[in-house]
């Protein structure tokens, strides 16, 4: 029996030395002697501040349309919705200043985006990459980033007339954006984000198109104009440095 209460008092008593001794040392003023304190570590809090790189997809698109330019009356020929898949990658700095973020972001796509009509003006349109060069502005709050984009786009566009007499171009435009977005902060490193842009490719002619008919007189010139804006939902994943 002895045993039995003396095995819970041995267990105490040596618990009460791990807790005495994982305590560290403490602070002992005295008139000859002062022991210095062990302060702890602190663990830095998490913010955005640093380079990032990351990996993205969506879905865009928007309305696209042809006009004939050369006889002068802008005749409205084609009218379509060129959409599609991209996907692609990222990289960017952010700097935060309290509980603002402001950053700059640069992006790399290939695009699935195209379009096509029938028939008697069998049209095809394609984007077949873009990307985009941005400053961000962001409102940090807990673990989310809450931001505004704006900056310049950039994606090479295909264009052909799949007829008989048809003919091929292709053109890079280059125009302004805005977007809005959302990204959550999963630990010190590794974020999730969402995000909607507005991109003004506005309009382009497509002109010195040379169409062969087949015969020894093909038309030499013709002119298109080309006017299409697209709206792009993207999913990301990022890693901060």
């Amino acid at each position: 029996m002895k045993r039995l209460f003396a095995l819970p008092i041995f267990f105490f008593v040596v618990l009460s030395l791990a807790k005495i001794a994982s305590a560290g040392p403490e602070r002992y003023e005295g008139k000859e002697t002062m022991k210095n304190v062990v302060e702890p570590m602190i663990q830095p809090e998490c913010n955005w501040t640093g380079f990032h790189i990351g990996a993205h997809g969506g879905y865009g698109g928007g309305s696209l349309d042809w006009k004939d330019v050369d006889f002068g009356d802008n005749e409205l020929i084609y009218a379509r919705w060129q959409n599609g898949f991209f996907a692609g990658g990222e990289v960017g700095y952010d700097h935060q200043f309290g509980s603002f973020v402001v950053g700059i972001l640069s992006d790399f796509d290939y695009s699935w985006m195209d379009s096509s009509g029938g028939g008697e003006k069998p049209w095809e349109t394609r984007m077949d990459w873009m990307g985009s060069v941005d400053l961000r502005l962001g409102w940090a709050w807990k673990h989310f980033l809450f931001y505004v984009v704006g900056g310049g786009a950039f994606a090479h566009q295909e264009y052909e007339y799949i007829a008989n007499d048809g003919f091929k171009a292709d053109d890079i435009r280059i125009a302004p954006l805005i977007g809005t977005g959302i990204e959550y902060m999963l630990t010190c490193h590794w974020s999730i984000k969402a995000e909607y842009r507005h991109i003004f490719f506005g309009n382009d002619d497509i002109h010195d198109l040379t169409i062969d008919r087949g015969t020894t007189n093909p038309i030499d010139h013709e002119t298109y104009d080309v006017d299409f804006d697209h709206d792009t939902v993207t999913l990301g994943l990022n890693f901060k440095f």
